[in-house]
């Protein structure tokens, strides 16, 4: 697998962690609509509104305590591993602009930075398997329209992006003409 390939794997592996664990980590703020910016923290609106994928399963008090659990119990691995992802992005950038850059160099840290990826997205995967399995069986069918509405929603968006942003790139800076 070449460089290009691997680059596409880890940022495709990141935006599917970004779309999977937002519902769950946006779970316990559902309802507060207007809560102030924590430092360092996106509001809930940043995550496009994707806790909605509870929005009419009418949860029981006991389901929502041990979706909360559940979401608290993976919460720390998932950060690290976040943070590990980052931390080879950032690598990764740095070599790039470096003398000592080498492929097999960028090669190397773009593995180890799509395996810990790979790694969250099969943590989240479990954390969402595992609160998926908390609902019943009529709760499961809602939740599911509800992704697909979510997913259908996310690729209207993207859509828009595409449509705004044009064929044509920006020019180059007038020092590099």
């Amino acid at each position: 697998m070449n460089i290009k390939n691997k680059s596409v794997l880890a940022i495709a592996v990141a935006m599917m962690i970004g779309s999977v664990s937002a519902p769950v980590f946006a779970v316990a703020e559902q309802g507060q609509k207007d809560v102030p910016m924590k430092e360092g923290r996106m509001p809930p609106k940043a995550h496009h509104d994707q806790w909605k994928v509870f929005e009419g399963l009418d949860l029981t008090q006991d389901q929502k305590d041990k979706i909360k659990d559940l979401i608290k119990d993976g919460r720390d691995s998932q950060r690290d591993a976040f943070k590990d992802g980052m931390k080879y992005n950032k690598e990764l950038r740095e070599l790039s602009a470096s003398d000592d850059y080498s492929k097999d160099k960028a090669e190397g840290i773009a593995e180890d930075g799509a395996k810990v990826l790979t790694k969250a997205a099969i943590e989240r995967a479990e954390v969402d398997n595992k609160i998926y399995n908390v609902l019943t069986a009529e709760q499961k069918v809602k939740y599911k329209e509800n992704l697909k509405k979510r997913d259908d929603a996310f690729k209207e968006r993207l859509d828009k992006m595409k449509d705004r942003k044009g064929d044509v790139p920006p020019p180059p800076p007038e020092d590099l003409r």
